[in-house]
């Protein structure tokens, strides 16, 4: 329960969001191999607070079985609740996801880009000067509109290289897979895993639901 308890310390002083508009993204943490790597998305909506948290398999790109927890609880009149309630309550029930797959708090990676953009990003070129290397990063993405409701997929092309040696080349996304109700997608964070052996790119998504927009989360990871 230690690593859960510093988990709570560090969201109940994240800040108040938007209401229903933006979540939240929290690096959780990596497995001490870094192959296991969770995040999370919280934050209130105009009738609900919620959270999501993911646990992945950063050598598959895939969820890890029973590795999904999502928490919905109704708005109380006059509260101040961020979201961060309910993200408290899917870690206490995560622990023992948690425990079986190693992650742990202090283990967040090294990140090597943010955006701070306003707008959407699908185009990154960045040098890592810690390891000499430049990744180029091009988000390519679909969207069309069919009867009123957004359908839209992404794939990602990387290209790393450093003097005096050769290009080496990734893909990442998966652009046959159609997401209804989502509009658009945009690089958000890029970091390597404690061991730099593995990559995970955070994707920042727009939905977009009876007029309704909201921004929301997701990761594409690769071993380099």
């Amino acid at each position: 329960m230690r690593k859960i308890s510093m988990l709570i310390v560090l969201i109940l002083g994240a800040q108040l969001l938007f209401a229903g508009d933006i979540a939240n993204f929290v690096n959780i943490g990596f497995s001490g191999d870094s192959r296991y790597f969770m995040f999370a998305q919280y934050g209130v909506t105009d009738s609900e607070t919620y959270s999501d948290i993911f646990a992945v398999d950063v050598i598959t790109n895939r969820f890890v079985a029973n590795g999904i927890n999502r928490q919905r609880h109704p708005v109380r009149a006059h509260s101040m609740d961020n979201g961060s309630g309910a993200l408290i309550r899917g870690l206490l029930a995560s622990n023992q996801l948690i425990q079986r797959i190693g992650v742990d708090p202090l283990l967040k990676g090294r990140c090597i880009y943010v955006n701070i953009n306003s707008g959407p990003v699908h185009s990154i070129e960045f040098r890592d000067f810690q390891t000499g290397v430049t990744y180029q990063i091009n988000l390519q993405e679909r969207s069309e509109r069919r009867s009123g409701v957004y359908e839209s997929s992404f794939s990602l092309n990387i290209l790393a290289t450093r003097e005096g040696a050769p290009a080496r080349a990734y893909s990442a996304g998966s652009p046959s897979i159609v997401r209804r109700g989502v509009s658009g997608y945009s690089i958000r964070n890029v970091f390597l895993s404690p061991n730099e052996r593995n990559m995970v790119l955070v994707i920042e998504r727009t939905e977009v639901d009876r007029g309704v927009v909201s921004i929301r989360y997701m990761v594409e990871t690769l071993p380099l």
